[in-house]
């Protein structure tokens, strides 16, 4: 998990393209290393004994995936953006994604950091 606050930036700033470009790349990122966990390669490897560090229950075996990001927005932006946000996002990022199987529109989530928070999701920085 890759945490950064964007909530200084305006309505406008987040829906740029530098913006969801950046969001894009973080996902890459992480699939990159989960592809490098799975292909057992010697980075992943390291990868996987620093994650297990962290969440024990880490599994080597390939799975299904499922892509969660979490923004941090101010409320009264929420749902104005949200929506065109996460549309613009699986548009954006589909073919790269869809080499591991991955289904933008079931399989990428967008949610705000107060909702990941009342999940119980890691995301205090």
């Amino acid at each position: 998990m890759e945490l950064k606050d964007f909530s200084s930036l305006t309505a406008d700033e987040q829906l740029a393209d530098k913006f969801i470009e950046d969001i894009i790349l973080c996902v890459v990122d992480c699939l990159l290393m989960l592809s490098a966990i799975w292909t057992n390669s010697e980075k992943g490897q390291s990868l996987h004994a620093d994650l297990t560090q962290t969440c024990p229950a880490f599994s080597r075996q390939l799975c299904r995936v499922k892509i969660v990001i979490v923004v941090k927005i101010e409320a009264r932006h929420a749902r104005s953006w949200l929506s065109p946000l996460l549309d613009r996002l699986r548009s954006r990022i589909k073919s790269k994604v869809s080499l591991l199987d991955i289904d933008p529109k079931n399989d990428i989530q967008l949610l705000t950091h107060e909702v990941a928070k009342r999940l119980g999701l890691p995301v205090d920085y």
